[in-house]
């Protein structure tokens, strides 16, 4: 019983030391410790790179995003012009 609790210990704990590879430029990679010092600076505690990323994912995408107040017209003419570019990409592929 005892070693049977173990191992699924042992399995819980490489289940969460999985880890994941991405590739970044070295601007990116220091303007992300950059943020992650900042966040620290600010929290008082320290902060990893992926809390750094995490902290980027919550923020808005860009400030503009829903200020552009358009009619149902200007909408269904977008949509209509979007479906058409789309389905002449399609063709040309």
């Amino acid at each position: 019983m005892f070693l049977y609790e173990t191992h699924i210990n042992y399995f819980i704990y490489i289940y969460y030391m999985v880890a994941k590879s991405i590739k970044l430029s070295d601007e990116t990679y220091r303007r992300l410790v950059e943020l992650a010092g900042k966040l620290q600076a600010e929290r008082g505690e320290p902060v990893s790179i992926e809390e750094a990323i995490r902290y980027l994912m919550k923020k808005e995408i860009t400030p503009l995003a829903g200020s552009w107040d358009v009619t149902d017209e200007e909408a269904e003419k977008l949509r209509k012009s979007l479906t058409e570019g789309w389905a002449k990409w399609r063709k040309s592929a």
